[in-house]
């Protein structure tokens, strides 16, 4: 009997293979980049609660449970439930699942993050692969650090100061995470200032470690190939 073709296949099938093959990591990086340079630039003025902004997050959670489908699959339970906690968040906003609603989106990213991180770098050949994984797992953690301010915020409205509006917090994140600190949202309580240092630590740290990798598994390639 003749092999069965890829285009043949159950759709059920082809949508496994989709998110098993490089081309997730690849979905995840263009979300990210749409939902934290993109659509900041186009909609500046959008309130945080915004159903466009749910929209965007469960979009990077949805394409994130893709990307690790194969790797961890508790992890991408948590991908999936998160979405519908923003929601329910969303919808009852005076609610007890609100106040959840943004320590857990925290935990996913960051989670979401280091398990993309740990398994593109991994023993083996610097592919296109890595390279998209590891800007991914940069996006992610500012995107981690957003939500995390956005939560401070909510609690004290006096955690900051200057122009912290509602779509800021993406900008301050990747602007703390890569130590340009431009001054126009400082932060004022301990709390904010602590998750400031750390993350911007996090950052330099971040580069050192992923060059440092990237070099080691070259040098290692080639010494395989001698």
């Amino acid at each position: 009997m003749a092999p069965i073709s890829s285009d043949s296949a159950p759709i059920g099938s082809r949508f496994v293979r989709f998110w098993r093959d490089d081309v997730s990591l690849s979905v995840l990086l263009v979300v990210l980049i749409a939902s934290e340079l993109v659509w900041p630039a186009v909609a500046p003025n959008r309130p945080a609660h915004d159903p466009i902004a749910g929209v965007l997050v469960t979009a990077v959670l949805l394409a994130g449970a893709g990307a690790v489908w194969s790797w961890s699959r508790w992890l991408m339970l948590l991908c999936i439930v998160a979405p519908i906690v923003w929601w329910v968040g969303w919808s009852n906003p005076g609610g007890p699942v609100a106040a959840f609603r943004p320590a857990m989106t925290v935990v996913v990213l960051a989670l979401l993050a280091l398990m993309v991180l740990s398994s593109v770098l991994r023993a083996g050949t610097v592919t296109r692969r890595q390279i998209q994984g590891a800007i991914a797992a940069y996006l992610l953690l500012g995107l981690a650090w957003a939500s995390a301010y956005e939560w401070i915020a909510s609690r004290d409205p006096l955690a900051f100061s200057g122009n912290a509006g509602a779509m800021q917090w993406t900008y301050y994140s990747l602007v703390t995470l890569t130590t340009m600190g431009y001054g126009d949202v400082i932060p004022v309580a301990p709390v904010a200032r602590s998750l400031a240092v750390a993350e911007a630590i996090t950052g330099q740290m971040y580069i050192a470690i992923l060059i440092s990798r990237l070099v080691a598994l070259s040098l290692g390639r080639d010494r395989s190939q001698n």
